[in-house]
Parts: C-alpha cells; sequence; structure tokens
C-alpha cells in the first residue's frame, strides 16, 4: 500500500468508492435476487465507464477490487425455507392468539403468555413482510 497515485486516479477511486457505498447502502438490509445483484454489478461497471480511466487506472481499480467477479453463496432456498417454516408458525401463533382471546378471563400468567405471543406475532409479521419487499 505504499504505492503513490496521482490526484486524478485518487480522485476517480474516491468517486467508485463514494458509488460502492450508495449501491451498499441502498441495498442495506433487504434480500436480493441474483438478477439484482447482477443489475448492480453492472450499473457500477457503467458508472465506471463513464469515468474515462486510462488503462494504468484500470488496472489499479481491478487490483483493488475485492470482489473478482465471485458470486456469493446462494442462500435463495434455504432463505425460502426459512420463511415457509415462519408462514406456518405465523399460523400456529394466530391460532394460540385467538384461543387465548375467546377464554375469556385470563390469569396473569396467560396474560403475559399472550402478551408475548402478541410480541412476536408482530416481529414475525413485519420479517415476513420486509422478505416479500412490501415493508423496508
Amino acid at each position: 500500500m505504499g504505492e503513490r497515485y496521482d490526484p486524478d486516479t485518487i480522485a476517480k477511486i474516491e468517486l467508485i468508492n463514494r458509488k460502492v457505498d450508495e449501491i451498499n447502502l441502498r441495498r442495506m438490509g433487504i434480500h436480493t435476487t441474483k438478477v439484482e445483484d447482477e443489475l448492480d454489478c453492472e450499473e457500477l461497471e457503467a458508472y465506471i465507464k463513464t469515468l474515462n480511466l486510462t488503462e494504468e487506472q484500470r488496472k489499479i481499480i481491478d487490483k483493488y477490487n475485492k470482489n473478482d467477479g465471485q458470486q456469493g453463496m446462494n442462500r435463495g432456498l434455504l432463505y425460502f425455507i426459512i420463511m415457509a417454516a415462519g408462514v406456518v408458525l405465523q399460523f400456529y401463533v394466530g391460532y394460540e392468539i385467538y384461543n387465548l382471546t375467546s377464554k375469556g378471563t385470563l390469569e396473569t400468567l396467560e396474560l403475559a403468555y399472550l402478551a408475548l405471543l402478541i410480541g412476536f406475532f408482530a416481529f414475525n409479521t413485519f420479517q415476513l413482510l420486509r422478505y416479500l419487499r412490501i415493508v423496508r
């Protein structure tokens, strides 16, 4: 890292880093598909092309590129299975909430259990809606 670069190269590297940060900020906390990952890579490549890099600058950028075109681990199926199990769990928790509320009078422990179930139901619903991209 002891290499010195000219101000033009440093400025272009900073611009590229800002673009990468912008893309990462946009993707933060949401599930992305392979197609969306490819579109983001294409967007970054198109942006880099607009900077009119010299051959030397291109080599420097490629040298420090950490991705090197490697694809991330495909978690799509596992994530889908976990979400499907979450939906089944939602139905069960909803059924338990219904049973407790239709029971009438509740003891203190049952009331605490009901509050816990409602909190879990709300959290799990929010996570499911984030996965479906209804809520960000």
